[in-house]
């Protein structure tokens, strides 16, 4: 005997649920994703965020870092242990001042510089905090203690191994003009000039072969078609061929002061001689680096 069973109709609820388990499903996968995407953003953002803000305690961001290796030639050619050197600030760039210049730009508010950290056998004696400064960078006329504002001098070539620079606002006392260079090492002597409309205020003139003087440093003034009385220093010569050098001439209030490599003399200020009437400087027989008035 045939059994015939009816046939049975879908379940409507059930096909309803499915549907609604697969929609939900999808809104947990959704969610889960925008979770991870934020766990990820968080991970990256909070370290970039961290080195970009000092102030909360987090690591510094280090925008200069000078290393300067005694043992190597060029660290020998800068110091010695009796050496001296600044830090210039020029206004768009950075600049440590040595025997020999080193420059490096950096795109960045100087005033959000806060600290500065040294290491090694240095003698510092100060940090930016102490100097009373309320910003960076300054003014080419201010001048404290330990930091010094500058601007390089543009040279002209006046042919013959002569460069010029303008000084045409004059000097006044405190002044001081750097000039970094080196010397050939076929160097017999070289000249630097401080200039006025009568002559020349003081003409320094180191000779290590010239003539009959060996390592003698001469200066002196030309006014008025008239040499004045010749100094003549013959200890300590702090030149040699081939080397690198500083020199810092300072206006005091009656003499030039003027500092070479170590060297330090006088030159009184002859009569005729006004700060404010030096209006040019020439060099002579100078591979400069840069000049820098201060």
């Amino acid at each position: 005997m045939n059994v015939t069973y009816p046939q049975r109709k879908p379940d409507q609820n059930s096909s309803q649920q499915s549907a609604q388990d697969g929609v939900q499903c999808w809104h947990v996968a959704v969610v889960v994703a925008l979770l991870v995407a934020i766990l990820v953003a968080i991970l990256i953002l909070v370290p970039i965020y961290t080195l970009n803000n000092t102030g909360g305690g987090g690591t510094p961001d280090v925008i200069g870092h000078s290393d300067i290796d005694m043992d190597s030639t060029f660290g020998n050619d800068l110091f010695t242990d009796v050496d001296s050197f600044d830090y210039l600030n020029p206004s768009e760039n950075f600049q440590m001042v040595t025997n020999h210049s080193l420059d490096f730009t950096q795109k960045l508010a100087l005033n959000m510089i806060n600290n500065l950290v040294k290491s090694g056998k240095v003698d510092f004696v100060s940090d930016l905090k102490s100097s009373n400064y309320t910003s960076l960078p300054c003014k080419n006329t201010c001048t404290r203690k330990n930091i010094t504002c500058a601007q390089r001098l543009v040279l002209i070539d006046a042919g013959g191994g002569v460069k010029s620079t303008d000084l045409s606002n004059g000097l006044h006392v405190g002044s001081a003009i750097a000039i970094r260079g080196k010397l050939k090492t076929t160097t017999q002597r070289f000249v630097i000039d401080l200039l006025m409309s009568n002559g020349k205020a003081m003409h320094l003139n180191p000779r290590l072969r010239y003539f009959t003087d060996n390592n003698v440093l001469v200066v002196n003034s030309f006014l008025n078609n008239v040499w004045g009385y010749e100094q003549r220093h013959t200890t300590n010569f702090p030149f040699a061929a081939g080397k690198f050098f500083e020199i810092v001439i300072r206006c005091n209030a009656k003499a030039f002061n003027i500092t070479a490599n170590g060297l330090s003399i006088t030159f009184d200020y002859q009569a005729g001689v006004q700060l404010k009437k030096i209006m040019s400087m020439q060099l002579e027989n100078i591979e400069v680096i840069d000049v820098m008035l201060m």
